[in-house]
């Protein structure tokens, strides 16, 4: 498996990635995203009430836990074990609505890069958008929005973000339009009886480290500092693994790894990669592969020795040879893009950078 990690190499190269996020910003960009900016809206009574605009609630820890409240309220996300981890660098920048000290609305800003069959792309993405019930149908995500395309008009190709089935009607009225991806699935079985030497059953093993010549899956724990500090390298030093590669970007990767898929992250000494993955039914999900060299989806999934018939891609392969293709048209995950947003062809965006 090799070295792991330590902290300061981690946190070396955590400083680098995020000079580099500071550099490409203006100026001016930097001063309006250290300000706090006033407004006042009417309330449903048609009073007048004061707003703050707030873009750096993660330095405030009153802001950020009652960002972190509204969160959980509304997705039952809790953003406070990324904070305290390190992993919630500057990529992540809520836009939050707060009123008599309260986060009572919010709009994300993720910085997203990508590699589209080597080509680099730079979008924003926006995400956890929320607002407290009383507080709905004021436009306070309107103004957030307004300030978001305010500062960062000119960063990047274009914005996009991911929305549920109940809000399908609401983002059109900002110039989205609806996209749809493609979907990746293939049969197991016959790739199971061709390749006899992939292993039969997936270790139950926790542990990071197995006995000398191994070359069993084995699953990370993600409790620890060290199962971390593992997949956070592996990611930020991974080969593309897909045609429209998510870059530069661990930390939303570990988001996902230390929340609702700690459960899920397997490590392959014999190609030293780390996966995300899980089985649903009779499939395995295939959510994301980082490792060193380029490393097919295939030979990753019969390395993990599920006994599932089926695998179904989180991303758009390299090679399509192979795969089933179907369109991804999901109301409840529907994708709404603005600006020069070109998938290459038969893509989608990872769910891994989901945001």
């Amino acid at each position: 498996m090799g070295k792991l990690p330590t902290a300061s190499s981690q946190n070396k190269t955590r400083s680098a990635e995020e000079r580099d996020i500071k550099i490409i910003r203006t100026a001016a960009l930097r001063d309006s995203l250290s300000l706090v900016v006033r407004q006042t809206v009417l309330d449903k009574e048609g009073n007048i009430m004061n707003i703050q605009i707030c873009k750096n609630v993660k330095e405030d820890a009153a802001l950020r836990h009652s960002f972190n409240a509204l969160a959980g309220e509304t997705f039952g996300l809790d953003f406070e074990p990324w904070y305290q981890y390190g992993y919630w660098g500057e990529r992540y920048i809520p836009y939050c609505a707060v009123h008599e000290g309260q986060v009572v609305a919010n709009v994300s800003v993720n910085l997203m890069d990508f590699s589209a069959e080597g080509s680099p792309h730079r979008f924003l993405q926006l995400g956890t958008v929320m607002t407290k019930p009383a507080f709905r149908r004021q436009g306070l995500c309107r103004r957030l929005m307004e300030e978001i395309e305010k500062d960062w008009t000119g960063y990047a190709q274009g914005i996009y973000l991911f929305a549920n089935n109940t809000v399908l009607d609401f983002y059109p009225r900002f110039g989205f339009t609806r996209m749809g991806e493609t979907k990746y699935t293939r049969s197991l079985s016959v790739c199971r009886q061709e390749d006899i030497s992939a292993p039969k059953e997936r270790p139950s093993s926790p542990a990071l480290s197995s006995p000398s010549g191994s070359d069993a899956a084995r699953k990370v724990n993600m409790d620890t500092k060290e199962g971390r500090d593992a997949l956070w390298c592996a990611v930020r030093d991974s080969a593309d693994n897909g045609s429209f590669a998510m870059r530069n970007n661990p930390g939303l990767v570990l988001f996902y790894a230390t929340s609702f898929m700690k459960d899920q992250v397997y490590y392959l000494p014999e190609a030293n990669a780390y996966v995300i993955a899980e089985v649903v039914e009779d499939t395995l999900c295939l959510d994301g592969i980082f490792s060193p060299a380029p490393l097919d989806p295939l030979t990753a999934a019969l390395a993990l020795g599920s006994s599932c018939s089926r695998l179904e891609l989180g991303f758009a392969p390299s090679d399509p040879e192979g795969y089933e293709t179907s369109p991804l048209w999901e109301d409840d995950d529907a994708l709404f893009v603005k600006g020069e947003i070109l998938l290459p062809r038969a893509a989608r965006f990872p769910i891994l950078s989901h945001a």
